[in-house]
């Protein structure tokens, strides 16, 4: 995963107070990520699962790479 999250503390004028302001980001910062984290299983990866068609066969492992999603299969 590749995130980009820009932090501008230019107003800070101590050192103590540029630390407590970076915790401060970098806690909300992961309190979004663990939000977004968290309706990833609901949302996304359920969309993913119903791509492929249920065939009610048992998955050969060994020839997994040669199976194919014809386009708008549902």
């Amino acid at each position: 995963m590749k995130t980009n999250h820009p932090v501008d503390k230019s107003d800070i004028s101590s050192p103590s107070a540029l630390v407590k302001a970076i915790a401060e980001d970098e806690k909300m910062y992961q309190e979004e990520l663990n939000r977004t984290f968290a309706g990833l299983g609901d949302g996304i990866f359920k969309g993913l699962r119903r791509l492929l068609p249920v065939t009610k066969q048992k998955i050969e492992w060994e020839k997994v790479a040669t199976y194919k999603v014809k386009p708008g299969q549902k």
